[in-house]
């Protein structure tokens, strides 16, 4: 063999070497779509409720800002999903309109086919969510306005009962109908500034 020959292919086979090795890193293992806790829990039970969160669709500019049609978009990818799923596999709980995802109760054989469907991003164990008052209280100054005094009363409204636990705001409702994105993102900036002053 001529000796351009024997490098040329030295060449081939070191390229070949690099594009084997990086190619390793971009698969993606199924098993690091999945909430370690959910496959425990299924050692105990037959079904555990899950949040199933779905790759962010490739949309373009005119559909992020119409949430019909994002909404529109979300929805087939869920059909998508769910559609290879029997009710053995899956029972739905909730299907999510403003996020690529749903919730529901999965069984072994459900949660095989779902962690290697390539729509899914991540399968999360359903978690309930615990509120401290007496740390959140003083966390949004709520305690600030109870100083608050009218015709030299204070506004405790200690005989009153108040209870909003909210996880999020659906701007596609009727009475958001004018809120574009750009008032979308104050009304998000300022819920975090009452949650988070500086």
């Amino acid at each position: 063999m001529k000796k351009s020959t024997l490098v040329y292919f030295g060449i081939l086979l070191v390229v070949l070497l690099v594009l084997a090795s990086n190619t390793r890193g971009l698969i993606e293992k199924p098993e690091t779509k999945i909430d370690k806790k959910i496959l425990d829990e299924l050692e105990e039970k037959s079904e555990v409720l899950v949040i199933v969160s779905l790759k962010e669709p490739n949309l373009t500019d005119k559909e992020v800002k119409e949430i019909k049609t994002k909404k529109q978009i979300y929805k087939q990818k869920q059909d998508e999903v769910l559609s290879t799923l029997s009710l053995k596999d899956f029972k739905t709980k909730n299907i999510y309109t403003l996020s690529p995802g749903f919730s529901g109760y999965i069984t072994k054989s459900g949660l095989e086919k779902l962690k290697i469907d390539p729509n899914v991003n991540n399968i999360h164990l359903s978690r309930k969510g615990e509120y401290i008052l007496e740390s959140t209280v003083p966390l949004i100054n709520a305690d600030d306005v109870w100083k608050l005094q009218k015709d030299g009363v204070n506004i405790t409204g200690s005989t009153q009962s108040v209870c909003i636990i909210d996880s999020g705001i659906d701007f596609s409702h009727p009475d958001f109908s004018d809120c574009n994105q750009t008032k979308q993102y104050q009304m998000i900036l300022w819920v975090m500034e009452l949650l988070w002053p500086a």
